[in-house]
């Protein structure tokens, strides 16, 4: 969005919208990120990967987890480091999950589950629609509703090695103008701006916006795990999707098939969401939950094809 659309719709200056922008982002309260749909995207796997450290190495495990391309973002919890890990192909698969984790000197034991559909979620983390006016509100809906994703009409669609030149850009400065991006990557910039149109359109590509939880008061930070007979699958992941405390929901291969993360301010909320709108959910009997105490790494996209530094390339061989 241009900060005069944003300037006007707030009815303040353009300068005063940009540099608050600015500001929010120069504190590490908000980022604007770029993110590839593993569901629209050909060959590209999504895997929740739970990782026991060795004692004492879970820090380290999951700052050398940052930097691998293809980990999306990094939580540590009392007993394990989880991740989200995407693979664009067999071999780095097989890489990371066969031979790099399991031999490196962090790590004590990986259990890896495929993501198989991911629900959308009815409302964006954090929801500030109540701050709006009615007139932003429908704004903000109406602005929501163009860029939805229509969809490819055949199906997920293969990247080229352009189109990740292009997303590394993004995965710098998800605001990056057109004009940047065919400054660093040479293409034209009709080509640069119908591309994109492309990939968001397919579903493939897609924006949002990454605020610090720690910043607006929320203090809880769940992730939790379920099995769900199959016949309660599609609802019960729709019903938790529902609950604007829910940013992201999945079904995962093994003994547990779905995975959510839950936002709360407090353990009080959390325990009323537990109570309230989960305990009525049919097919939801008993989950797991744990908390994450560090969030070391957001979400963010896929930057380059390969093998990248950390673990990835096996300098924690050793202690």
């Amino acid at each position: 969005m241009p900060f005069a659309e944003l300037a006007t719709l707030l009815g303040v200056s353009v300068q005063t919208a940009a540099r608050r922008y600015q500001r929010l982002v120069r504190d590490g309260v908000l980022r604007c990120t770029t993110f590839l749909n593993p569901q629209a995207v050909h060959g590209l796997d999504s895997w929740v990967l739970q990782i026991t450290p060795k004692p004492g190495r879970g820090t380290a495990l999951a700052a050398a987890l940052t930097r691998h391309p293809g980990i999306s973002w990094v939580n540590v919890t009392a007993g394990h480091v989880t991740c989200l890990f995407s693979a664009r192909a067999d071999d780095d698969r097989d890489d990371m999950l066969i031979e790099r984790l399991p031999k490196t000197s962090l790590v004590q034991s990986v259990s890896a589950f495929q993501e198989v559909h991911r629900f959308p979620v009815s409302t964006a983390w954090p929801d500030f629609t109540d701050l709006l006016t009615p007139a932003q509100r429908g704004w903000s809906e109406r602005r929501a509703h163009l860029a939805a994703a229509t969809g490819h009409p055949d199906g997920p669609i293969a990247l080229t090695g352009t189109d990740y030149a292009l997303l590394r850009v993004l995965g710098t400065d998800a605001r990056a103008s057109h004009a940047a991006i065919a400054a660093h990557t040479g293409l034209p910039r009709s080509r640069v701006r119908d591309r994109l149109r492309e990939l968001t359109d397919a579903g493939a590509v897609y924006f949002d916006l990454e605020v610090a939880r720690s910043a607006l008061g929320f203090s809880m930070h769940v992730t939790v795990t379920a099995h769900i007979a199959p016949r309660h699958l599609q609802a019960v992941g729709e019903a938790l999707s529902a609950n604007r405390e829910i940013p992201f929901v999945c079904v995962t291969t093994g003994r547990t098939n779905i995975f959510a993360v839950i936002f709360c301010r407090t353990a009080g909320d959390y325990y009323k969401l537990l109570t309230g709108a989960l305990a009525g959910i049919t097919g939801l009997d008993e989950l797991e939950a744990h908390t994450n105490l560090q969030q070391v790494q957001h979400l963010r996209t896929i930057g380059r094809p390969g093998i990248s530094e950390g673990i990835a390339s096996g300098k924690h061989k050793t202690p």
